[in-house]
């Protein structure tokens, strides 16, 4: 009884989670869907995700067989959804402030004299 207590107290030492592997598949996959929200959020999540990747992989190379090979393939998921919702989120950003650039002028432009300003004549 005394051995398969120390087998599974092995096997769970040597089949850890990594530390961040479900924060960044969640903040990987927040990233994409808060994109919209003017585009900021999704750039936050998508940042935080890859400075705790960083750091997770170096924990991960440093002791690959202590650590679960599906935690590592979360991290790596979520590492892409970062990089994907990176992308949509400063591409989003870019179309916002072109469209209010272009919005903004467009509106003064039109509205520099107004219709009903004949009749105060």
């Amino acid at each position: 009884m005394n051995n398969i207590e120390n087998l599974k107290n092995e096997q769970s030492e040597f089949n850890k989670q990594l530390k961040y592997s479900k924060l960044v598949l969640t903040l990987g996959i927040l990233s994409i869907s808060m994109c919209w929200c003017y585009a900021f959020v999704g750039i936050i999540f998508s940042i935080v995700a890859i400075i705790l990747t960083k750091k997770a992989k170096q924990e991960y190379f440093l002791n690959q067989k202590q650590y679960t090979l599906k935690s590592f393939k979360n991290l790596k998921t979520g590492y892409f959804c970062s990089i994907i919702g990176l992308i949509i989120s400063c591409l989003y950003l870019i179309f916002v402030t072109l469209y209010l650039l272009f919005y903004k002028s467009a509106i003064s432009t039109a509205f520099s004299s107004m219709p009903w300003d004949l009749f105060n004549k």
